[in-house]
């Protein structure tokens, strides 16, 4: 996550950066949006779940 930057995101996504800070709490919020997102797709796969 070290490389993922907010700037390189809201590029990518073609957004503003005000627009992006409606949906995420800085570099911090993302680390850990992400780190949930990951947790969650882990924990559904191991259960067997879609």
């Amino acid at each position: 996550m070290e490389g993922v930057t907010l700037a390189a995101l809201v590029a990518k996504l073609g957004m503003r950066s005000p627009s992006l800070y409606n949906h995420i709490n800085g570099q911090s919020g993302l680390t850990g949006d992400v780190s949930d997102s990951l947790s969650a797709t882990h924990s559904a796969f191991l259960a067997g779940v879609d």
